[in-house]
């Protein structure tokens, strides 16, 4: 993950189109969408990046590792 507004945007079409699949009973769709969610969620939770979260003690927040350089 190198940009974090983009990777979002994917995210947000890859469960709309979750949704979609499950409203439409398209099962092996379903399946697979969800685990490319799952995926990608654990990429961003567990750090496994080259430009991984990091919490900012000055400002109290999450920031990607590249802003603190």
């Amino acid at each position: 993950v190198t940009d974090y507004y983009f990777t979002g945007k994917a995210f947000h079409k890859y469960a709309l189109l979750c949704l979609l699949a499950d409203y439409y009973k398209e099962t092996t769709l379903l399946e697979q969408c969800i685990k490319t969610l799952e995926n990608g969620f654990d990429v961003l939770i567990t750090g496994k990046n080259a430009n991984a979260l990091r919490y900012d003690t000055t400002w109290s927040g999450l920031i990607s590792a590249a802003g603190l350089a």
